[in-house]
């Protein structure tokens, strides 16, 4: 039965939510509009569809880039990467880390992300089980903001695996979504009391001479 996705309250990126509406309509298909804090609206058409974990791929390799398009400051950042190709379903994003969620360190460098031997340095050197770098775009605030909801260039240790084995394919259905699966997934390793350490400063390039990663997806 679907559902609408957002609840009064709850955290939208650096903001909450203050209103929403969702619909069903004659068609089948639903419509969901919401307001943030930040007076930020949005409207969302979708269907009732699948979201339930199934395999797709099988985890090879320590460093995970999940993409739709392949970009070659990501290639040449992360070289000897496992590229999986998460454009079919919003959820297979998280299909894909549910199969890397087993206990061996791995990183993550999404497909608008630049990163550096020197990073990948720093992610073996640091004990912490969780690690992350900001992205260039954003400002102090931002990186505060939105520091539990980044995957862009993350690292996690194989204790944390351990310890929370069925954090990723227990999220909520809501939080599956690749749009949002990031901010749920900090919400649930807040949850158990852990905390991201944040790094230094990644190049979040976003495929900016290509058009963006935005328009590129949408094309």
């Amino acid at each position: 039965m679907a559902e609408p996705f957002y609840r009064v309250g709850e955290p939208r990126g650096p903001f909450f939510v203050v209103a929403d509406s969702f619909e069903v309509l004659p068609s089948g298909r639903t419509v969901e509009t919401v307001v943030d804090s930040g007076r930020n609206r949005a409207t969302t058409y979708g269907w009732n569809d699948d979201r339930e974990y199934y395999q797709i791929c099988q985890r090879q390799g320590d460093v995970l880039v999940p993409y739709t398009i392949r970009h070659q400051k990501t290639e040449a950042g992360a070289p000897g990467a496992t590229w999986e190709y998460v454009g079919n379903s919003p959820y297979d994003y998280w299909r894909v880390l549910c199969e890397w969620w087993t206990p061996r360190d791995f990183a993550i460098i999404e497909h608008d992300v630049a990163a550096t031997p020197e990073i990948f340095a720093e992610f073996a050197a640091c004990p912490h089980l969780w690690c992350t770098f900001k992205y260039s775009n954003h400002s102090d605030a931002d990186a505060e903001a939105w520091k539990y909801g980044i995957l862009g260039c993350t690292r996690f240790r194989k204790n944390l695996m351990r310890k929370l084995p069925d954090v990723v394919k227990n999220l909520e259905w809501r939080y599956r979504d690749w749009h949002v699966m990031s901010t749920g997934l900090g919400m649930a390793l807040r949850k158990q009391r852990f905390e991201p350490h944040v790094h230094g400063v990644v190049d979040h390039h976003r495929m900016m001479d290509l058009g963006g990663v935005a328009e590129l997806m949408a094309s």
